[in-house]
């Protein structure tokens, strides 16, 4: 389905909204490794880098054209080393994730020591 130019600027509206009030979780240092579940499109990722973090972006069908990249990954088996990341960043993806369990370990498996999810 696609969504019209009106539904699309309003979702992106409320992803940015969203996405300041979890940018004061963020660390000041920003030479931090993040990675973002449930990428879409790149659009929120493309705004965590333009606040200077380095970020990686995953999702399941990456959807296109994208503002950022984001390559084809599986919240539930990531395909990177433990404790690479700093920061894991998801939004409105955990309630379609059908493997919970699995989708958790993994965040905490490449999460380094005190890593933070929002």
């Amino acid at each position: 389905m696609h969504q019209s130019k009106e539904e699309t600027d309003w979702l992106y509206f409320i992803r940015s909204a969203e996405l300041e009030i979890a940018l004061d979780f963020f660390p000041v240092e920003k030479n931090i490794k993040i990675l973002e579940i449930g990428g879409g499109d790149g659009f929120i990722a493309k705004k965590i880098h333009g606040h200077g973090y380095e970020i990686t972006s995953i999702d399941q069908i990456p959807k296109y054209p994208q503002y950022f990249s984001v390559v084809i990954g599986n919240a539930t088996k990531l395909d990177f080393d433990s404790e690479k990341f700093d920061i894991i960043f998801s939004s409105h993806v955990i309630a379609h994730i059908n493997e919970i369990k699995s989708f958790f370990v993994e965040c905490k498996r490449v999460l380094k020591k005190n890593g933070l999810m929002i």
